[in-house]
């Protein structure tokens, strides 16, 4: 029996857990979740735990390593061995999507096994841009206010959260997204998710407008762009996104079968990603407003509908005047 589970979003983060707990003779076990949270729509619906790991898998695929996979299925099925045999579970999160987003997978996991009971949370709120646990130091974890259970109204919309995450339809996330009753963290984290979804007139997400904006000067490193577009935010809730899923979106930009690149890569810089990049005169005319990414129709024109074409799955587009689930901004 395990006096204390610790579960907390972020390898790096349960690291400094760790030390935390140690240093402040505490006892208990720590689980560290892998950051596979942030992605999107989940197609249908399944069971939490074998979402997780279906994730993992997809991992593989981002980051080659072929041995992520079998890890994260024998991790996943060692988190629900560990809530089981845990006399309290303490879960940890900060403001960001992939945490908020990580907070409802394992609200609904500890829900639907029977084990609500046992959840206390530990939610840390921090100034400026940089919000994950992540970011914090070993002794900084004494500065997060003390665990507390979850109010019914909390256990219930967390696990709305990640029902709505596994939806077909942006309804179930549409509707939560107007509840009063959700917790200023929990609605920046929706806002932050809704603000990948593409501006209707030109198709693109804010992230990636922040992406064109930082090529608009010549060649650039890929560092740079890496860190420009981590460091925006503003007084938004920034979603922390890795260096890999960057440099996916770059090389992606660059590999647009439909139309004609939006940007040109230079192999072998010296840059430490090894290449550097700019954009192609398309990319600057849809970073400058002057070109689009949606496809309009006759009909789409007069009814105020939108097309959006794109092989990474449902963008969550409604067409023929009904709620478009797009930045308007």
């Amino acid at each position: 029996m395990i006096a204390q589970l610790h579960v907390i979003p972020g390898l790096a983060a349960a690291g400094q857990l760790r030390g935390y707990l140690r240093e402040a003779g505490e006892t208990g076990r720590v689980i560290g979740l892998y950051d596979c949270f942030d992605v999107g729509a989940i197609s249908r619906h399944d069971d939490p735990l074998e979402v997780a790991v279906r994730r993992g898998r997809a991992m593989v695929t981002r980051t080659g390593d072929a041995e992520f996979a079998p890890r994260a299925e024998d991790d996943m099925a060692a988190l629900t061995q560990a809530m089981e045999a845990a006399e309290g579970i303490t879960l940890w999160a900060g403001e960001t999507l992939q945490e908020q987003f990580a907070l409802g997978f394992m609200v609904a996991l500890a829900v639907g096994r029977g084990w609500g009971g046992k959840l206390a949370l530990r939610q840390h709120r921090m100034d400026g841009i940089a919000k994950c646990l992540g970011v914090l130091r070993t002794e900084e974890f004494a500065e997060v206010p003390g665990p507390r259970p979850l109010s019914r109204d909390e256990t219930t919309l967390y696990t709305l959260l990640w029902e709505g995450l596994q939806a077909s339809t942006p309804e179930p996330l549409i509707t939560l997204r107007r509840s009063p009753a959700l917790p200023v963290t929990f609605r920046a984290a929706l806002d932050a998710h809704f603000s990948r979804f593409p501006h209707v007139a030109t198709g693109l997400g804010v992230r990636e407008e922040r992406v064109l904006a930082q090529l608009s000067e010549a060649w650039r490193p890929a560092a740079q762009v890496i860190g420009y577009a981590l460091a925006w935010g503003e007084e938004a809730v920034v979603d922390e996104v890795g260096d890999l899923d960057l440099l996916d979106l770059l090389r992606g930009f660059s590999r647009r079968p439909e139309d004609q690149p939006l940007v040109e890569i230079r192999e072998g810089s010296d840059d430490r990603f090894g290449f550097s990049a700019r954009l192609t005169p398309y990319g600057a005319a849809l970073a400058g407003g002057a070109a689009s990414l949606v496809e309009d129709g006759g009909i789409d024109v007069q009814i105020g509908g939108v097309r959006m074409v794109s092989g990474a799955g449902p963008l969550w587009l409604q067409t023929g005047g009904a709620e478009i689930l797009s930045r308007l901004d």
